[in-house]
């Protein structure tokens, strides 16, 4: 077969399937660590509403999902301006706080919560149990 000689700075086809393969795995090093914030109740909740929920809304246990909304509590690395305006970024309703042990609660849609997960200000997100 006829090869044809690589320029100086090119990857070879191997040196570019090992950085794709890093990548991903980086990827998904950083979607586990941002699944690692949400409480186990949250990580696969937007697919449950997508399979078992009837147009956004599902009922497990204490945790209710209307119209694609969950009630949750985050809790904070801070409360800057910046971090609050990524919240509202993503949607969230903000109804309560507590600026002593830095948590906000509120609504946001199931489908952004693995975004949520991955804002660094965010440090866990649990459920809003009623």
């Amino acid at each position: 077969p006829f090869l044809v000689p690589r320029r100086e700075g090119e990857a070879s086809l191997r040196e570019w399937e090992q950085k794709s393969a890093a990548g991903i795995e980086a990827g998904e090093r950083s979607r586990q660590a941002a699944l690692a914030k949400l409480a186990e109740p949250l990580r696969d909740l937007a697919e449950r509403v997508a399979r078992e929920g009837k147009d956004g809304n599902l009922t497990l246990g204490k945790i209710r999902v209307l119209d694609y909304k969950v009630d949750v509590i985050i809790y904070l690395r801070d409360t800057s301006a910046a971090t609050m305006k990524a919240l509202q970024g993503l949607g969230f309703i903000q109804s309560g706080e507590s600026k002593a042990i830095r948590l906000v609660i509120g609504r946001i849609d199931v489908r952004k919560l693995e975004q949520l997960a991955r804002l660094e200000s965010v440090l866990r997100v649990s459920p809003l149990l009623g």
